[in-house]
């Protein structure tokens, strides 16, 4: 099953920036959420709750601050796997070893 790019119409390896953003911000979340929940009920991972309420405001060992906590780690979760998926994008594109383009110059799409 060989999946081409819209643009180029050839298999260049490019990385769905949208995909890896939503991928990335659901496992994010869940993690938080789980670390969230066990804290809550267990009071283990309250460190790691301390020190994630420095970086996600509001976000806490209780139902509001897993919420607002959640919330945080999508909108964070998504932005980082974007950025990730463009630079790697950005940096194939512009690949010029001859693995990556036999031709030896930049890729063009």
């Amino acid at each position: 099953m060989d999946k081409s790019c819209e643009k180029c119409g050839c298999a260049c390896g490019r990385l769905s920036s949208c995909a890896l953003g939503f991928a990335s911000a659901f496992v994010w979340g869940l993690f938080i959420l789980g670390l969230g929940v066990l804290a809550h009920f267990t009071q283990h991972g309250d460190p790691w709750v301390i020190l994630f309420s420095n970086i996600y405001i509001g976000y806490a060992p209780t139902v509001k601050g897993i919420f607002f906590g959640v919330i945080w780690a999508v909108v964070d979760g998504y932005i980082t796997g974007f950025l990730l998926a463009w630079v790697y994008n950005f940096v194939a594109k512009h690949c010029t070893c001859k693995r990556c383009n036999p031709q030896g110059s930049p890729l063009t799409s």
